[in-house]
């Protein structure tokens, strides 16, 4: 009987250098490269950009043969929007939220994760997968802040006073706000004349 050999690709340049690379401030780099030769679902485009901004640094190399110029305007939209949370992927700390996912090959519920940087700036990225899904999600913010809303990919998100909802489109979907938090003090009042 033949055995199978296991074929190795070399490592790029990155691959090689990232190892050596010392020290907790060190920016991972999620690199991903794909050729896209059939047509694409735009909603699907939209879940796959939405999860990889959760935490990674990102560089999107893709060779796209068939996208409509709606399909690139995802991919813009996308990458704009992870230009403007890259500094809080490098500089904050997460937490996450949802059920606990525990088939990963066929994911059921939802998951979130809200990360904010020691300046405010803060993002949130929610995802529905399968199974018995809720119509809405709604995630507590952190208290002391007057929170806004800067920008979002995907659809469905309100700011509530305390609160970040999101009303997810269906199954398999996912959605992100990038926000900032002003600190407020202790007796302050709001814009409506309202005690914090």
């Amino acid at each position: 009987m033949a055995q199978k050999q296991t074929r190795w690709r070399k490592l790029d340049n990155t691959a090689n250098l990232f190892p050596v690379i010392p020290g907790r401030q060190a920016s991972n780099v999620f690199r991903l490269s794909a050729v896209l030769r059939d047509e694409v679902d735009g909603v699907l485009l939209n879940e796959a950009l939405a999860d990889e901004t959760e935490s990674f640094r990102m560089a999107l190399l893709i060779t796209l043969a068939k996208l409509s110029p709606q399909q690139w305007q995802l991919v813009d939209e996308g990458m704009a929007f992870y230009r403007r949370i890259a500094p809080v992927i490098a500089q904050g700390h997460s937490q996450h939220f949802g059920p606990e996912i525990t088939a990963y090959n066929t994911p059921a519920g939802w998951q979130g994760v809200f990360r904010m940087a020691p300046d405010g700036k803060a993002f949130v990225v929610l995802h529905q997968f399968g199974g018995d899904v809720p119509k809405e999600i709604t995630i507590p913010l952190p208290t002391g802040y007057r929170w806004r809303v800067m920008g979002t990919y995907g659809n469905g998100i309100v700011l509530g006073e305390k609160t970040l909802t999101w009303h997810p489109e269906g199954t398999f979907c996912a959605a992100a706000a990038a926000m900032e938090g002003e600190k407020v003090l202790p007796g302050q009042t709001d814009d409506m004349g309202e005690r914090i």
